[in-house]
């Protein structure tokens, strides 16, 4: 008899993480709850559901294409830097 699948760890950041990270980039909380839904309806959040598309690589590193998709909404000044905090703590590829 076979062991049942083990189920994959979602590794995919939190809200609560993303938030953290937000606090500094979008002090307007009406903004920060913006982009967060907006990770939210993209699947780039865990516990939330992934389109057919890998949101996540096995370190749970972002997709860059995923997070610009996600941020099209969003001037460019913020987008890029919520990109800069990503990339600097090696959280997108």
């Amino acid at each position: 008899m076979r062991d049942p699948p083990v189920a994959k760890a979602d590794l995919r950041p939190s809200r609560s993480q993303i938030e953290a990270l937000l606090v500094g980039i979008a002090t307007n909380p009406v903004v920060r709850c913006e982009l967060l839904d907006a990770f939210e309806e993209h699947g780039l959040l865990a516990s939330t559901m992934p389109d057919s598309e890998i949101a996540a690589d096995e370190l749970g590193r972002l997709h860059r294409p995923r997070v610009n998709k996600a941020l099209a909404a969003f001037d460019e000044n913020l987008r890029s830097r919520v990109i800069s905090v990503l990339e600097q703590l090696h959280a997108i590829i």
